[in-house]
C-alpha cells in the first residue's frame, strides 16, 4: 500500500511542477475541453511545451493565449484569421495581408450584426402584434 501512495504523490508532483499544468487543469482553467486544446494545437493556434514523458504542459501565458483564441473565435474569426492574428501578437508586427484579412473579417461580422439586428426588429414587431391581438381579444365580450 505504501508503494502505491508514493507513486500517486510522485504523479501529482509532476502534474503541477513549477507553473506548468497538464492538459486537464489547463482546460479547466481556460473553460474549454481538453479536446479543444488538442484541436487548437492541431490547427497551429497553440504550442504547448512537452514534458520528458511527452505530456503537454501549459503555463499561465498558455491560458491567456487560449482565452484570446476564444475571444477571436467568438468574434467570428475562422482558424486562418485567428492564426494570423496570433502571429501578429507573437511578432508584434502586422503584415498588409493580415490587415486585409482582418478588415474582411470585420466586414463579415458587420454584415452578420446587421442581419441579426433586422431579425430582432422583426421579432419585436411580431411580439407587438401578438400583444395587441391579445389585448384586443380580452376586451371583447365572451372572451
Amino acid at each position: 500500500m505504501s508503494d502505491r501512495l508514493e507513486l500517486h504523490a510522485h504523479v501529482k508532483f509532476n502534474a503541477f511542477r513549477g507553473s506548468e499544468m497538464r492538459i486537464t487543469m489547463a482546460a479547466e482553467r481556460a473553460g474549454v475541453s481538453a479536446r479543444a486544446l488538442r484541436y487548437y494545437e492541431e490547427e497551429g493556434l497553440l504550442r504547448p511545451e512537452r514534458s520528458a514523458g511527452g505530456h503537454r504542459e501549459y503555463s499561465e501565458s498558455s491560458i491567456d493565449r487560449i482565452r484570446l483564441i476564444l475571444r477571436l473565435r467568438s468574434a467570428g474569426l475562422d482558424n486562418r484569421s485567428v492564426r494570423m492574428a496570433l502571429s501578429c501578437v507573437d511578432s508584434g508586427a502586422i503584415s498588409s495581408e493580415a490587415i486585409n484579412q482582418l478588415r474582411a473579417d470585420r466586414n463579415r461580422l458587420t454584415s452578420r450584426i446587421v442581419t441579426a439586428s433586422q431579425a430582432r426588429d422583426r421579432l419585436d414587431e411580431l411580439i407587438s402584434s401578438a400583444m395587441q391581438c391579445s389585448t384586443d381579444q380580452r376586451g371583447m365580450p365572451g372572451a
